[in-house]
């Protein structure tokens, strides 16, 4: 980026963007900016080496859109334009950091649909204090569950080659009954726990 502002291009249905590798440049004194070089020592003959914990030196940006979330309109969640879009950004902000989460924890960030229900799962709490299965299946296109809203997300995990669409057919089942369990799941853990340990909570939404 050679540290110079750029404008990325961003439509109404596009993701999140996780950017790495970007080298810090912290404050030095007087409010002037100077770039942190880390000791990485040198190679026989000279050659400067690389520090292998480029967390040290480097950053991670998650850039995000504030539109409404997996593109379903405030009204069909009974929500003002303005609450909505409060809420879609923290749900899309805690989904994208529970990706980044799981591949810090397990070495793993895939896309897929059981790591898309972990994730919405922590944004859906995050947003409003419990998991409601009526929106994430909303989010993929099972509103109206046995029958499926074409051109929904739940397509992009319909995999490649893409399942048949018998196979598809009993993926929206899978996915409703996971949903419902894992609602099931936090509303038992509320009960337990309130609104302690979220730590934990978000550990072991995402062993679940």
């Amino acid at each position: 980026m050679n540290r110079k502002p750029c404008r990325i291009p961003w439509g109404q249905s596009s993701s999140p963007v996780i950017i790495t590798g970007i080298e810090s440049i912290p404050s030095g004194e007087n409010g002037k900016r100077k770039t942190r070089k880390p000791d990485r020592g040198k190679l026989a003959g000279g050659v400067p080496a690389i520090d292998p914990q480029k967390e040290l030196y480097q950053d991670k940006f998650i850039i995000l859109s504030d539109g409404p979330y997996s593109a379903v309109p405030a009204e069909s969640l009974g929500l003002s334009e303005e609450e909505w879009r409060r809420l879609s950004l923290i749900i899309r902000r805690e989904h994208e950091c529970t990706h980044y989460f799981t591949r810090r924890l397990f070495s793993a960030m895939r896309n897929n649909l059981l790591d898309e229900l972990i994730a919405d799962y922590m944004g859906i709490v995050s947003a409003v204090g419990s998991f409601r299965a009526d929106w994430f299946l909303r989010f993929v296109g099972l509103e109206h569950y046995p029958q499926y809203r074409t051109g929904a997300r739940l397509e992009n995990y319909r995999g490649d080659p893409p399942l048949s669409d018998g196979a598809f057919k009993i993926l929206w089942t899978l996915v409703k009954l996971a949903a419902e369990r894992l609602e099931a799941y936090d509303s038992r853990w509320q009960g337990s726990h309130g609104h302690r340990n979220n730590k934990f909570r978000h550990w072991w939404g995402c062993r679940v």
